[in-house]
């Protein structure tokens, strides 16, 4: 459940960013850790919580979507008031922004980890960890459809510049390229060998980046699969990346509570910042500007950084101990 009313309130500085570098913005009020997070540009954002909530925020106040019936895990912009999200009751919802209702995309038998929209905004892909990829008309183009060819839980999937093709990584330690128009399978376009979680497609295609369960984190040429850039460290799992609106930097996000950023022109580390004082990182975004970083984690509150304050802020994302379960010495034998 969300946070009472009165804690609800949420401190939000979307709107006044780019900011000085001392200033950051906190969006305060789900009852759950936050799995998800889209900025809009505009001062307005999206999160996806375990609570089952989507969050709605502008003009620094939270309007709560209800309809999923368990965690929501993604969340993202349709654009002509619409967004979408996806959860673990295997569904993906179609939200009215002005209205809050919602229409629900059925059919997943998992729950849906991610989601993309084409270029063109004609179809939405979501990824399941049933082991397919819907494939969704959203300009009433009739029913969705399931891409099947991966062999395990399917964690995130990405639209080419062009909208033609479809990338989505998975369990199976695959990413595969798919043929938008006809659903079919082109090829595999790299085998890591662990399980890949996230993956993010450079401007125009030029490159495709992707981490994994055992912490590798690569940058390929989606064009032959070859290896341009391997950041691997010693941090595991990779759960989150977001590059910048011109695509001129890319975020990764770690299961310790790291948020590195790379420049994309010479793939140089230009940050290394420690968001959470416990893992995990699960949601990255950055401002239309490029100049700060949105991310969520365990905390039931999401945070906006400055990229020029990174190196003086506090590592508050998951500061504290949690658990989701009850204490043994209050619970009966029974």
């Amino acid at each position: 459940m969300r946070a009472p009313a009165g804690i609800a309130a949420a401190t939000l500085l979307l709107a006044a960013l780019p900011a000085r570098a001392a200033d950051y913005a906190a969006l305060q009020g789900h009852g759950g850790p936050v799995k998800a997070i889209a900025l809009n540009g505009n001062g307005t954002a999206l999160t996806a919580s375990f609570d089952n909530s989507v969050g709605f925020w502008q003009d620094g106040a939270p309007t709560w979507l209800e309809g999923h019936r368990a965690a929501v895990n993604a969340a993202i912009w349709l654009g002509d008031g619409r967004a979408a999200s996806g959860g673990d009751d295997f569904d993906v919802r179609l939200w009215d922004l002005a209205t809050g209702e919602s229409t629900a995309l059925t059919g997943h038998k998992g729950k849906v980890i991610a989601l993309a929209a084409s270029p063109d905004g004609a179809w939405l892909a979501s990824a399941s960890w049933d082991g397919t990829v819907g494939l969704w008309p959203l300009n009433g183009g009739g029913q969705g459809r399931f891409l099947s060819g991966h062999d395990g839980a399917v964690n995130d999937v990405a639209f080419s510049a062009d909208g033609t093709r479809l990338f989505s990584a998975a369990a199976d330690g695959t990413i595969r390229e798919w043929d938008v128009a006809s659903g079919t399978e082109l090829r595999t376009v790299t085998s890591h060998g662990f399980g890949v979680n996230t993956l993010e497609l450079g401007p125009g295609d030029t490159w495709l980046a992707y981490g994994a369960v055992d912490g590798g984190t690569r940058v390929l040429d989606p064009a032959t699969g070859a290896e341009l850039q391997d950041f691997t460290l010693d941090r595991r799992p990779i759960l989150a990346m977001a590059a910048t609106p011109e695509g001129t930097a890319l975020a990764v996000g770690d299961g310790e509570g790291y948020i590195m950023v790379l420049d994309t022109a010479d793939w140089s580390v230009v940050r290394d910042f420690r968001a959470a004082t416990r893992g995990p990182v699960w949601a990255l975004d950055w401002t239309d500007a490029g100049d700060a970083i949105a991310a969520g984690g365990i905390s039931d509150t999401a945070y906006v950084w400055p990229l020029d304050g990174l190196d003086q802020a506090d590592a508050a994302l998951g500061a504290g101990e949690r658990s989701f379960l009850d204490d043994p010495d209050t619970m009966t034998n029974g």
